[in-house]
């Protein structure tokens, strides 16, 4: 069974959510929010394979000032 985990960088977990049904890549935006919501001041987040899509990394945009989402799959020579 999945679980999303969001720690701080000084290793504090601020949020945790199980995922019954959905896909780490289904959450991101939506854990994100709430996050923000009770971190107003968290400007950035880094995240794991699992999560990204190009859609997400998009939406994350307009959550986030620095979201960073790695790209799914094999780097390409020009990345």
């Amino acid at each position: 069974m999945p679980v999303v985990i969001v720690e701080s960088k000084e290793g504090f977990v601020l949020d945790w959510k199980i995922l019954w049904e959905e896909q780490d890549v289904e959450v991101t935006v939506e854990v994100m929010e709430d996050l923000k919501q009770e971190w107003p001041e968290l400007e950035g987040c880094s995240f794991d394979q699992g999560f990204s899509s190009i859609a997400k990394i998009l939406a994350l945009g307009g959550v986030l000032s620095k979201p960073a989402l790695p790209k799914r799959g094999k780097l390409s020579k020009a990345d």
